[in-house]
């Protein structure tokens, strides 16, 4: 879970954050540690930001090693933090899994649709689903 709210200190902790996972990935895979990583959670940020406001450019910038599986709900027009129809949870994956994700699938699970009283009960976030192919 990285940082939220808006202001310029919080998105100053989420780009630190992103830089200290990627620290983190490129010393497992030097030290030839296992190199499938998969990192889902609340990021409280866009991957489309611009550049200049994008807190996962280590990320982005890198395709060769690492993919967002939540481009696919992007490119959907979808959403997973309802107030402010936004998608700021996401899995990250090393591009090593994408053998494992063949022709998986990832998504926003709208729950607020069929779970009464959703947003003030259970989450304002809905959940992020990814499926990988099976074996």
């Amino acid at each position: 879970h990285l940082k939220a709210q808006i202001d310029a200190a919080s998105e100053a902790r989420r780009l630190a954050g992103c830089n200290a996972l990627d620290s983190w990935i490129q010393k497992r895979l030097a030290d030839g540690l296992e190199g499938d990583i998969v990192l889902a959670g609340d990021y409280n940020d866009k991957i489309t930001d611009a550049p200049e406001h994008n807190v996962f450019e280590v990320f982005l910038a890198a395709p060769e090693q690492y993919r967002f599986l939540t481009q696919e709900v992007v490119d959907d027009d979808d959403y997973s933090y309802i107030p402010f129809t936004s998608l700021i949870d996401h899995v990250l994956v090393t591009t090593s899994v994408l053998a494992a994700y063949g022709n998986g699938s990832t998504q926003a699970v709208h729950l607020e649709s069929t779970v009464a009283g959703y947003e003030s009960s259970v989450s304002d976030h809905r959940p992020i689903l990814t499926r990988f192919a099976s074996p």
